[in-house]
């Protein structure tokens, strides 16, 4: 596992730490208005308003 994120879905904001070293290192906190670059995906950016969409519909 290259990465990991913790979403938090009240707030709209994804953690995103990475591993370097054989270290998780934090790297950023993203929101609903960014694109998250994922290793998992070979550095593809992910649209996070995509992601926290449908929460919106349940406000």
């Amino acid at each position: 596992m290259a990465e990991y994120l913790i979403v938090d879905p009240i707030q709209r904001t994804i953690d995103r730490f990475v591993l370097e070293g054989g270290r998780f290192r934090y790297d950023a906190c993203y929101g609903r208005d960014d694109a998250m670059p994922l290793k998992c995906l070979d550095g593809e950016t992910m649209p996070l308003d995509e992601i926290f969409e449908p929460f919106e519909e349940e406000d």
